[in-house]
């Protein structure tokens, strides 16, 4: 046994570094080879008793069966991981898996499912201080209610993305007052 072959070996005992390498797969678009590796990596961290990777690797898997258009595949695999985070506690975490299930759900037009997913990530992310995160669940509600017409709930929830940013840009900053004028334009200046 060559050098090689030793690393390889080593390296699939590891399940961080099957992770790595399922990373480094994914950015470079080998999806498919990502996810072998990223079940893999699932496999090892639940042997080792690592639930919090393992989770996090449930919800690569997730990830890349959306992107694929596996849906049921992706809704299990997103299900799981937001399962296990729930139980180990992990809100933010959970609030992302949350962001995701409302990815996948907007994409296989199930609308009003995608906007519970949504609202509920955009409610967790609040409760643990993760507003930039917020934001972006928020910006997502956003876009999926344009989609819909559904013209006042997307400017609420353009305009509370704006507000929950810690740091707002000064172009978001007269976008959320121009948005909240309209608003009270509109409203009859209530």
């Amino acid at each position: 046994m060559n050098q090689s072959d030793q690393e390889s070996i080593i390296g699939e005992s590891n399940p961080e570094s099957v992770k790595e390498e399922g990373m480094a797969l994914f950015k470079q678009g080998a999806r498919d080879e990502a996810l072998v590796q990223f079940q893999k990596a699932a496999e090892g961290f639940g042997e080792q008793e690592d639930y919090l990777n393992q989770a996090e690797m449930f919800n690569n898997i997730g990830v890349i069966h959306r992107i694929n258009r596996q849906w049921q595949p992706a809704e299990d695999a997103l299900l799981q991981a937001e399962a296990s985070f729930a139980e180990l506690g992990n809100d933010v975490k959970r609030a992302q898996v949350l962001g995701n299930l409302g990815d996948l759900n907007a994409r296989r037009k199930e609308f009003e499912r995608a906007e519970k997913y949504y609202s509920t990530s955009s409610e967790l992310f609040s409760s643990t201080g993760a507003h930039d995160m917020q934001a972006d669940v928020l910006r997502a509600l956003c876009i999926l209610q344009i989609k819909r017409r559904h013209w006042w709930e997307a400017v609420d929830s353009l305009d509370k993305s704006l507000k929950v940013r810690p740091k707002p840009s000064p172009l978001q900053r007269l976008l959320s007052w121009f948005l909240r004028l309209a608003l009270k334009v509109v409203s009859g200046g209530q």
